[in-house]
Order: C-alpha cells, then structure tokens, then sequence
C-alpha cells in the first residue's frame, strides 16, 4: 500500500517538470541526442583505430581492394548489406532462428565498422599525403574525423556516407578473404649414403 501512495504522489511531479521544462527540455534533448551521435562516431574511429592496430596486415589487404577495385567493393557492399538484412529480418521473422538472426546482424555491424575503418584510413592518407608505411592511428583518426564531419551535410553527407559504408563492405569482405601467400619451405633433395 505505501508504494502504492508513494508512485501516485510522485507521478504529479513527474508531470508538473514535464510541463514547465517547454523548449529547455527540447533543448537539453536535442543536445543528449547529438551527445549519444558523437559518442557513437567516436566509438567507431577508435574501433576502426584498434582492429587496425591489432590487425595491420588485414587491413592492408583491405585497403588495396578498396584502392584497386572501388566499383567491385561498392557493388558486393551493395549486396551484402541489403541481401544480409534481408536475411537477417527473415531469420528473426521465423522465431526459431531469431538467435541466428541475432548473430549474422552483429556480423553485419562489425564488418560494417571494420569496412568504415578502411575508408577513414584511405581519406586520411589522401588528405595527409602520407605514404601507407606511416602509421595506423593519425591517418585513420584524421580520416574519420572527416569522414564523419561529412555525414552533417545535408542529403549529399548521408549518401557519401551511405557509399562510403558500401564500398568499405565490399572492401572487408575482399580483404578478409584474400589470404596472402605463405612461402612455402622447401627441404633440400636427400642424398642417399654411400
């Protein structure tokens, strides 16, 4: 019973702050929502920063898809994100592999952050002029930085952006399934004693 009185005495309350906030609570929610956005802007440079620290050589291969063959990334990007979210809602639509679902969507998000950490680093290498020996971590900040100023331009920002997410599919899938040639040891012919 005393929680009871408790909630309906603090429900008015809740109300009457509702009711007298006006355009400073739209304000303070507008500025909470651009907070939670740069929060997750951030989050993806430095992820793009850390997969490519613990992982130089993947996201090598990666670039050179990237650089090499932008029109191929763009359209297996294409494919692979509306085939795979197409499939993803399938899954979930049928209740008994929703956990599978699940899985190939989280899939889909980290090849997609893997994908923009490619492309901050090819925008960052292009603005900064600087050879691709040069480091992970200035390139690939400066490239997200930019890369993400990018999206707040209206229309043309969300569809550099859209694209810019595309071929960075299409780049980690090329990359991450080219594997480079391992050399090979050979054994000296063995001579048979006389």
């Amino acid at each position: 019973m005393e929680t009871t009185q408790t909630m309906t005495e603090f429900m008015p309350a809740i109300l009457r702050i509702q009711q007298n906030t006006g355009a400073m609570g739209l304000a303070l929610a507008v500025l909470a929502a651009l907070a939670l956005w740069t929060a997750i802007k951030a989050g993806k440079i430095a992820a793009a920063v850390w997969f490519g620290t613990r992982h130089p050589a993947a996201v090598d291969r990666m670039l050179d898809a990237y650089q090499q063959n932008g029109g191929k990334c763009f359209w297996l990007g294409l494919v692979e994100l509306f085939g795979g979210l197409l499939v993803v809602v399938l899954l979930l639509n049928t209740h008994v592999l929703a956990l599978l679902g699940i899985a190939l969507f989280l899939v889909l998000a980290a090849l997609a952050v893997i994908g923009y950490g490619v492309a901050y680093r090819n925008i960052g290498l292009r603005l900064a002029s600087m050879e691709r020996g040069s480091g992970m971590l200035r390139p690939t900040v400066l490239g997200g930085i930019v890369a993400e100023c990018m999206f707040f331009l209206p229309i043309l920002g969300q569809l550099l952006s859209l694209g810019i997410l595309l071929k960075g599919l299409g780049a980690a899938v090329l990359g991450l399934s080219r594997r480079e040639a391992q050399p090979v040891a050979t054994d000296p012919p063995e001579t048979s004693p006389q």
